[in-house]
């Protein structure tokens, strides 16, 4: 593991108050070391064809996921333009965020954690958990705010 200082975060958001608080975290951590934020939201397949195929969102879904994420990137306090990066992608949580962990270069994944434990958890399964386990850099969790 490199000790280099942090240059670029990949902060994946589901637009949560538990993903606020840690893109507003990711932000803390990116302004000492002039790092680069990309806040990434990935949207949900949408229901399987006859053919057992997945349908993509259609375009007019992704524009409007853009623009939610925009907005929520807007509301962190203090955002400095340039410093946070918008990204929207389709299909699983989980994957989508590993791919751009492995393809995007970051140093380090900043998301947050409903903290939900045992049967709750085990049954709406844990993007944050699997990707800890999974990614390929440091992955930071940051708890919902109580």
């Amino acid at each position: 593991m490199s000790t280099a200082p942090i240059s670029k975060i990949l902060a994946p958001v589901d637009l949560s108050s538990c993903s606020r608080a840690a893109l507003e975290f990711a932000y803390k951590l990116a302004v000492p070391f002039g790092a680069s934020i990309e806040a990434m939201f990935v949207r949900p397949l949408h229901g399987v064809t006859p053919s057992g195929e997945t349908q993509p969102p259609k375009g007019d879904e992704l524009e409007a996921a853009r623009a939610e994420l925009h907005r929520f990137v807007m509301s962190i306090p203090g955002t400095r333009p340039g410093v946070i990066t918008e990204r929207v992608e389709a299909g699983d949580a989980h994957e989508q965020i590993l791919r751009a962990a492995e393809h995007g270069g970051f140093d380090v994944i900043v998301l947050g954690t409903h903290g939900r434990t045992g049967r709750v958890r085990s049954l709406a399964g844990s993007v944050a958990e699997s990707t800890v386990r999974t990614a390929s850099c440091p992955v930071i969790t940051v708890r919902e705010p109580r």
